[in-house]
């Protein structure tokens, strides 16, 4: 997570704020041993305060290397207090991998082409929801293992609706390989749309 904080001097004087900068080392030591990168830092000297952007990973503890910051304020007859706060979470990275294959019936070198055919389009909807996919084509069987990598569960059920629907409209049957599922890291989230999608029909796309 990345934290942008506002810190104030409370009741500045220069020799205070000039004792305040000087702490700095020392600070950035603690941020150090709890684990924190502190990835940018500006002053303002008129407002006597210091602007810190943090990056705070899994195994990083902002709570305890603020107590213990402030802890080395107090003991140096410094104050501050926090004015702006802001956080962002980095986003989670979701994986979905699944392979398919043209359906009972529809097994054909025209099918085949077909399929390959509408492939470019159905990237082309990857790139606008921001997914990246990646393919392992088997022309022998008929299948396509297809691994698409993305951060957003909103946008993957959007773009896994309109590749359906584009593969319905070019009558292109696929079913999933036997023993293939899709990852359960967002599995939960993605069997309600899809299952809308495709209903009872025996293709459940993601290309």
């Amino acid at each position: 997570m990345r934290h942008t904080l506002t810190f104030r001097l409370v009741k500045p004087t220069e020799k205070k704020w000039f004792r305040y900068k000087s702490l700095v080392p020392e600070v950035d030591k603690i941020c150090i041993k709890h684990g924190l990168l502190i990835e940018k830092r500006c002053s303002d000297e008129d407002a006597y305060e210091f602007t810190v952007t943090v990056i705070e990973p899994a195994t990083g503890n902002l709570a305890n290397s603020t107590i213990e910051v402030a802890s080395l304020l107090a003991k140096n007859g410094i104050q501050n207090k926090l004015v702006y706060s802001n956080s962002i979470e980095r986003p989670r990275i979701h994986t979905v991998t699944g392979t398919w294959t043209l359906s009972e019936g529809y097994r054909s070198q025209k099918n085949w082409d077909k399929w390959l055919k509408s492939m470019p389009e159905i990237d082309s909807y990857a790139g606008e929801y921001e997914i990246k996919s990646k393919r392992i084509l088997d022309h022998v069987y008929f299948t396509c293992e297809l691994t698409n990598t993305f951060t957003d569960i909103e946008s993957f059920t959007k773009f896994v609706f309109f590749s359906s629907q584009l593969c319905c409209r070019g009558n292109i049957q696929l079913e999933p390989v036997e023993g293939h599922k899709i990852s359960e890291a967002v599995a939960e989230d993605l069997f309600e749309e899809l299952n809308c999608v495709c209903g009872n029909h025996k293709q459940l796309t993601l290309f």
